[in-house]
């Protein structure tokens, strides 16, 4: 995931978790371990969509559905895949078999919302590759060393 991405993955979280509006450029840059500058460059985009207000020492998140959209169009999932693998299990099955991790796509959404948005086939969640590899029972389709 690249540093922009982590800042806007971490304004979504707190929103969602902790219904936190109100950020400040400093914090942010601690929590994602990047600058102040990167902090700036990201929430750039945002100010210009209308999606947060900017004030003296933070900024106000104004739209989190239009933030997590603005997200989702840059995001590229298939930069971040470091393990994947095919089964003839039933989707179910695997969700309830998985070690520890966070669930993101249809199983977040599943999971947060309550409801399918549609059917799927296809799990995402971010965790450690050795812990799933472990747990998997079938030779790997694709592994990429990051």
């Amino acid at each position: 995931m690249r540093r922009i991405e982590r800042i806007y993955s971490e304004i979504i979280q707190k929103i969602i978790k902790h219904n936190k509006r109100v950020f400040t450029q400093k914090k942010l840059a601690e929590e994602c371990n990047i600058s102040i500058g990167t902090v700036n460059y990201a929430l750039k985009p945002l100010h210009q969509m209308g999606i947060i207000e900017k004030k003296q020492r933070n900024f106000k998140t104004l739209n989190p559905k239009k933030l997590l959209l603005y997200w989702a169009s840059i995001r590229n999932l298939n930069s971040d895949i470091t393990y994947s693998t095919y089964s003839s299990k039933n989707i179910r099955e695997i969700e309830l078999m998985m070690p520890p991790c966070t669930f993101t796509a249809y199983t977040g959404y599943k999971n947060i919302f309550k409801s399918t948005p549609a059917d799927y086939t296809e799990i995402y969640a971010y965790a450690d590759p050795t812990t799933i590899k472990k747990n998997d029972s079938h030779p790997p389709h694709q592994i990429e060393k990051k």
